[in-house]
């Protein structure tokens, strides 16, 4: 009976390195500093960082960009730092081809501009949503350690969801 107990033990520990190692728990996590932007943004803001209403957000403003024709665009999520007093940014980043038919959004949607901006940036893979959360607790930490080894100051930061990677984003402030 042991001897069984150890197995199913064995066998859940491999799938739940397996499924850990597959969203990226032990990625290599490199800090850049580049140039990122620009990005023409529509989005919705929030209170907090509800993973279930950052979802509906998201799905509700895709169902505009649909019925708009918009069809390039990529997820793209702003967040300010803990204690700050502006809402977070959930939305879509636009591509060029597509920026013409902003027009006919619906005027509830809000519009702007995410100016190119040196930034510290990591790439994250992208497997499954779950991926952000693993993301959150690998790459937030080592932003943290950059900016403090080099005298930046936190800001807030976005990620940008380019299909098989996550970009995470934190325009330097000295």
């Amino acid at each position: 009976m042991l001897r069984i107990l150890v197995i199913v033990f064995l066998l859940v520990l491999a799938a739940v390195l397996g499924a850990a190692a597959w969203l990226g728990a032990f990625a290599r996590i490199a800090v850049e500093e580049r140039e990122v932007g620009p990005h023409r943004f529509v989005y919705r803001t929030m209170i907090g960082a509800d993973p279930q209403q950052v979802g509906a957000i998201t799905d509700e403003i895709a169902r505009a960009l649909d019925a708009a024709g918009i069809t390039q665009r990529q997820p793209l999520d702003l967040f300010y730092p803990a204690g700050a007093r502006e809402p977070n940014e959930i939305g879509w980043a636009i591509g060029d081809g597509d920026a013409a038919k902003l027009a006919a959004l619906d005027s509830s949607l809000r519009q702007r501009t995410i100016p190119a901006a040196p930034s510290l940036v990591v790439e994250f893979p992208w497997k499954h949503p779950a991926s952000f959360v693993v993301g959150y607790f690998k790459v937030v930490p080592a932003l943290e350690l950059h900016r403090e080894a080099h005298g930046y100051q936190d800001a807030a930061s976005y990620t940008l969801n380019l299909g098989d990677t996550i970009l995470y984003v934190q325009p330097i402030v000295k």
